[in-house]
């Protein structure tokens, strides 16, 4: 791992901060290939969400959500719903090719400082967005801090496929596409996140966490194969699955899916605060956006 100082961590969230300005300033709507692939991959996490924690009506927080179209299936089940993102300019092209309900708000913010008050959700989740982070350890103690409970899905370090997928990319696609683009973007943690760390970081705050592996090609691909034939993408998928439940290759199988919940006595302590807010309050933090 490599230590960063904090001055580094500013400029590099300056130079993404500036990327995501820029995409949601010029981008359009998702590829609808794109957004088959996405919608099948994240609904697959979306039910493993709801089974192991609940999401029908709760108050959730959607951190990193720039314009991901899975928010559809929080406005249509959550009893609130808050999209945070960094950027504005995301959030703005989110509210153009999505709308907007009565029951969402979307706001500006830091994953790593949340403006929210302890307590404020039932259920916070991130869907790739987290290995963007400068240090998801301080973003899963804000997670606590404001929640009950919270997953994540993500690219899985211990996955020698991802590793193998990672260089490909890195060498061969991100840096054309960026300069194609005029523009610098890091992410901090492109290989994404070992479960046994995840484990046991949260071992030490005294929450209980379940590990699920999804199988997920790399978007790319999947979208080309999506393109070209549907019935393949189900049927790759399909075998893809059965392998993330063989406990001797499931952890080299998919992305990670973890879903962290406080136990009993904190999380009781957590609905009480839930409970003292002011119930005028429609939202956690009056948003920016929506």
């Amino acid at each position: 791992m490599i230590l960063r100082t904090s001055s580094q961590d500013s400029i590099v969230k300056q130079s993404n901060l500036e990327a995501y300005d820029r995409f949601g300033t010029s981008a359009g709507k998702k590829d609808e290939f794109w957004s088959r692939v996405e919608d099948f991959n994240y609904g697959i996490a979306y039910s493993l969400i709801e089974k192991q924690v609940g999401i029908k009506d709760k108050r959730v927080c959607e951190l990193g959500s720039g314009t991901a179209a899975h928010l559809k299936w929080y406005k249509r089940d959550c009893r609130e719903i808050i999209g945070l993102d960094i950027s504005r300019q995301m959030l703005r092209l989110y509210l153009k090719t999505e709308g907007n309900s009565p029951n969402f708000g979307l706001i500006t913010g830091d994953a790593l400082t949340l403006p929210f008050k302890s307590g404020a959700f039932d259920v916070v989740t991130i869907y790739q967005s987290a290995h963007h982070f400068p240090n998801i350890y301080k973003c899963m103690d804000e997670m606590l801090r404001v929640a009950g409970a919270f997953a994540f899905l993500e690219p899985n370090k211990d996955s020698f496929l991802h590793r193998l997928v990672e260089y490909r990319r890195e060498r061969r696609m991100v840096s054309k596409r960026f300069e194609v683009h005029s523009y610098k973007m890091v992410e901090y943690n492109s290989l994404g996140f070992s479960a046994l760390q995840i484990k046991y970081f949260l071992k030490k705050r005294n929450v209980e966490v379940k590990i699920y592996y999804i199988f997920q090609l790399p978007m790319e691909i999947s979208a080309s194969v999506m393109r070209k034939s549907p019935f393949l993408f189900r049927i790759l998928n399909l075998f893809g699955q059965v392998f993330t439940h063989v406990p001797l290759v499931k952890s080299q199988f998919g992305s990670l899916l973890v879903i962290a919940e406080k136990k009993e006595k904190e999380l009781l302590l957590t609905r009480l605060q839930i409970h003292a807010r002011d119930p005028k309050t429609k939202f956690p933090a009056k948003p920016i956006l929506g």
